[in-house]
């Protein structure tokens, strides 16, 4: 109970704005939704092809899916204002952003270390090869020459995508590590709000206000009046 410019108002609860929170889970969502579609259906990777194991496409699908059910779940704890339940919730997600970015980030590295394998697959695949004519020399040297020009684009084109591909999980992991401190604020922010309710429960002797979830104190029945 407090006294402003002569009019008494009451605090019943701490306000916890929760859009947020709920945005966070979604961009999380997300994320994960367009993992397992890129692991499903990968657009062709010059740099990958004949690279990285068959587990490995197995393994992006599992944590994709995996994440995808913890962010239902997060938006669960988010909506029922589970504070117990919501921290476990971002510890589990913290351990699946990294370990998605570990394991991102080791198959880039298996395409660095297998360069020179996945260009020549790429030649193989993509390369020219002129039909015989009968001019002999000329078709000859005009072959090497393909040859040669093949090699290079392929070598350069397989760097390129490598590069593109580890700037790209650097920016995604280093995003999402952002968000996970995000959930990590709000999570604190969550149980000092409920701290605060309860410690108010305490000196004003009354059990009662324990009964307002967090979603209910943010609305304007039970907020101070601002004058």
């Amino acid at each position: 109970m407090g006294r402003r410019q002569g009019l008494e108002f009451c605090c019943l609860g701490v306000p916890l704005v929760n859009a947020g929170a709920y945005l966070v889970s979604f961009e999380f969502l997300f994320v994960s939704i367009c993992l397992v579609v890129l692991a499903i259906c990968p657009p062709p990777i010059v740099a990958a092809m004949g690279v990285l194991p068959p587990w490995y496409k197995l393994a992006l699908i599992g944590l994709g899916g995996f994440s995808i059910a913890l962010q239902v779940l997060g938006l669960l704890t988010i909506l029922r204002q589970s504070i117990g339940w919501y921290r476990a919730y971002i510890r589990i997600n913290f351990a699946t952003t990294l370990t998605v970015i570990v394991v991102s980030t080791i198959g880039t590295v298996v395409m660095a270390l297998a360069h020179d394998k996945a260009s020549a697959i790429c030649k193989s695949i993509y390369g020219n090869e002129p039909i015989n004519s009968g001019l002999g020399f000329r078709v000859d040297y005009l072959s090497d020459a393909l040859k040669d020009s093949g090699r290079m684009i392929c070598n350069v084109f397989t760097y390129v995508q490598v590069g593109a591909i580890g700037g790209l999980i650097a920016l995604v992991g280093l995003t999402q590590l952002y968000m996970c401190y995000c959930q990590r604020v709000y999570g604190q922010r969550q149980r000092e709000a409920w701290d605060k309710m309860h410690a108010q429960d305490h000196d004003y002797g009354d059990s009662s206000t324990d009964k307002f979830d967090l979603s209910t104190s943010s609305s304007s029945l039970v907020n101070p009046h601002k004058v």
